[in-house]
């Protein structure tokens, strides 16, 4: 599975795949913080705008969120015989969220700017550790509940870690179009 990935309906990843593809989102993120600037990563292209470093939190955050609905589900078999909605389903046939910008809630505007760069790129090498020991545990399942995502219902732990792979590639997107407008180089 790769950036450009679109698998046919039906066709399902590996956890391993899965995970080798987050891990490839992490690093292009750490690779910016390598080669950007604090102010860099910290200049939003408008005022209404993210900037990267906000993007960096809202992935951090929500990866956060995903990697703790696996973990529930791998401990339960609750929901186990609840759907996704249909929009979720599309999603994952394409293996992509939609190719429009998609307005969060409005707490999204509450995300801030990291302190530092240091403390982002220790979070992101512990998060790509992380998904790496939760795709072994979901390979490994026998068994796994679902849990409610607030807008395309249930999600089991795969979809849940491959709904994750979708959000960073979601946000690569974002992360293009922000270093474009900035004129911040390379993509």
């Amino acid at each position: 599975m790769s950036e450009h990935t679109k698998p046919g309906e039906g066709q399902t990843f590996t956890p391993e795949e899965i995970f080798n593809n987050i891990a490839s989102h992490i690093d292009v993120w750490l690779g910016d913080l390598t080669s950007l600037t604090y102010e860099e990563i910290c200049k939003k292209p408008s005022p209404n705008a993210w900037c990267l470093g906000q993007v960096l939190n809202h992935l951090l955050g929500e990866s956060g969120h995903y990697l703790k609905q696996i973990e529930i589900c791998l401990s339960n078999i609750e929901n186990a015989d609840l759907k996704m909605s249909p929009d979720a389903e599309t999603m994952f046939e394409n293996n992509s969220f939609p190719d429009i910008k998609i307005e969060g809630p409005p707490s999204n505007q509450d995300t801030k700017v990291p302190d530092d760069l240091l403390s982002v790129r220790s979070a992101l090498v512990s998060l790509r550790e992380s998904f790496g020991i939760i795709a072994i545990k979901i390979s490994e399942a026998q068994t796994s509940g679902k849990t409610q995502h607030p807008g395309l219902q249930y999600f089991n732990a795969q979809e849940w870690l491959q709904f994750s792979e979708m959000h960073f590639r979601h946000h690569l997107k974002q992360r293009a179009e922000i270093k474009t407008i900035l004129s911040l180089g390379g993509s």
